[in-house]
């Protein structure tokens, strides 16, 4: 088998593609003793899992005593009977709880008449007509606060004049200094004549 070969096949090994014979191929060039020294490091690899094939175990009944071992390990149930017959009833009780909230709150909410009504038709239209004329006269000395609001806002737009004004002096700022150091930057050979 020649380098190029081998040097797919290895390719083609460690992205898990090769087939069974493939990985024999492999690892019988890996065996021999002419390999070149470009894959000499994956030798190492290959002659490894040739010497694991080889292995026996030193005790022939290990598999046998090993298989008894796993038998023989008592399952330990997660929870115990009492725990989960606990665990079981708080459920059931949590559920029985918010069953009855419910059905209580419900029955307060849809049997219960209204507090302080009037059952005299000409006595609750007296009733609304007072306490929309409060609702009213509030609402009108709200309006009276937003005005004053209003004229809040006039004098802060004005105040956006000054500020964009100031912006604009900061930028003349930056040409005055630029100018202060112009004769420095643009000539900084020539001397300075009075």
């Amino acid at each position: 088998m020649n380098t190029k070969e081998i040097e797919d096949l290895l390719e083609k090994y460690y992205e898990g593609q090769t087939s069974l014979e493939e990985e024999g191929q492999l690892r019988e060039f890996f065996i021999g003793d002419i390999i070149p020294p470009h894959l000499a490091a994956h030798a190492g690899l290959f002659r490894s899992f040739a010497e694991s094939g080889k292995e026996e175990l030193s005790d022939q009944e290990f598999e046998m005593k090993f298989l008894m071992a796993i038998e023989e390990t008592p399952v330990i149930s997660m929870y115990s009977k009492k725990r989960r017959l606990i665990y079981i009833t708080s459920l059931a009780a949590g559920a029985l709880l918010l069953t009855g909230l419910f059905f209580t709150i419900t029955q307060d909410v849809f049997t219960k008449s209204p507090k302080n009504t009037i059952t005299n038709t000409v006595l609750a239209y007296a009733e609304t007509q007072k306490a929309l004329l409060i609702l009213s006269g509030n609402f009108h000395i709200g309006i009276h606060q937003v005005e004053k609001l209003k004229i809040f806002d006039k004098g802060m737009g004005q105040l956006q004049t000054f500020q964009n004004f100031d912006r604009g002096i900061s930028q003349i700022q930056k040409f005055s200094d630029f100018y202060k150091y112009q004769k420095l930057v643009i000539n900084p050979d020539e001397k300075i004549r009075p």
